[in-house]
């Protein structure tokens, strides 16, 4: 009898530290698990997104491939004609036609930079980015995540350092262009919104009405 405890014992005690190292690894993967989605979470830098994104490294090399002109100085005209274009785009067929225009401008200057298209693009693709709505749309979330404000700047400063200038002056340059971008307009809100507002709710004027005939006696 004694030694069936002593065996009973034993198992015990092997059972137990059996199930605690199950659970160190449950809980250990449960870890890992949330680290990874923090880490794919949070939000990434201009830099980080150029560096990563196929489209944008592909840019940045055919810029390089062609030997741009020594660096200009940030051309006013060309940002006010992104600007302008860019408004003519969503005015026409929203977002969807504003990152078209977009990506045929980014084409036109992989194929035949020039430091004036580079800032009408950049010019227009923060006006894009400034358009994009504040409620989630499904039906354009390709467009939405085309204009996030990390993604557009990563495609400029992807095309400038591209075309030679430094990481430093390729910041100052978009944080110039970002600047002259006006900020984005509401929508005004409709006659009926407007009405429904401003209305007297029914019941007050039931009771104003009551209380005019009231005075009136």
């Amino acid at each position: 009898m004694a030694m069936n405890r002593r065996s009973i014992g034993t198992a015990s005690k092997s059972s137990s530290r059996g199930v605690a190292w199950t659970i160190g690894v449950i809980g250990t993967l449960v870890v890992l698990v949330n680290v990874s989605k923090c880490s794919s979470n949070s939000p990434r830098t201009p830099a980080e997104v150029a560096a990563s994104d196929p489209a944008i490294k592909t840019l940045t090399s055919s810029v390089a491939a062609q030997t741009p002109p020594a660096v200009q100085p940030l051309s006013s005209p060309a940002v006010r004609e992104g600007l302008a274009e860019m408004g003519k785009a969503f005015a026409s067929e929203g977002l969807s036609g504003s990152m078209i225009y977009s990506q045929n401008c980014y084409d036109a200057l992989s194929h035949a930079f020039s430091w004036r298209l580079l800032d009408t693009c950049g010019a227009a693709d923060l006006k894009g980015v400034a358009s994009v709505p504040e409620d989630e749309v499904n039906s354009i979330d390709k467009e939405i995540a085309y204009f996030q404000s990390e993604v557009a700047a990563a495609r400029y400063l992807g095309a400038t350092t591209g075309a030679g200038a430094s990481a430093d002056d390729a910041d100052t340059r978009l944080a110039e262009i970002q600047r002259r971008v006006p900020p984005a307009k509401r929508a005004p809100a409709d006659d009926s919104e407007i009405y429904n507002a401003t209305a007297v709710p029914a019941d007050m004027m039931t009771n104003v009405d009551d209380g005019a005939q009231a005075e009136a006696t």
